[in-house]
């Protein structure tokens, strides 16, 4: 799995750079398979519409499938824990759909 990490218009930190390896990195790790991993992107920024910060993160999975998610929040924080809630929703629910095919195949 290659990872990205970049911060837009401010300093990446190492308690930044801790908390979403802790959030993100971890849930997709926990959320798919490891051979699945083709890439996960995560971009932090500031001074988007109202909300101070943003955070966005790609996941490439095999297949050309993509999840994509993007939140905006005043905290910085906050705004990559929900990106990490839609995230493992995104994940488990593609993972069970990806197990619910294999059960019932179609005739």
């Amino acid at each position: 799995m290659h990872f990205y990490l970049t911060a837009r218009h401010f300093d990446l930190t190492d308690t930044i750079r801790a908390h979403v390896q802790q959030q993100i990195v971890d849930a997709v790790e926990a959320h798919t398979d490891p051979h699945d991993l083709n890439r996960v992107e995560v971009q932090l920024m500031t001074g988007q519409r109202d909300a101070l910060f943003g955070c966005h993160v790609l996941v490439q999975l095999p297949g050309h499938q993509e999840v994509n998610i993007t939140e905006h929040n005043q905290d910085l924080y906050a705004a990559i824990d929900s990106v990490k809630k839609r995230l493992t929703h995104a994940l488990a629910s593609r993972k069970e759909r990806k197990l619910t095919v294999g059960r019932h195949p179609r005739n």
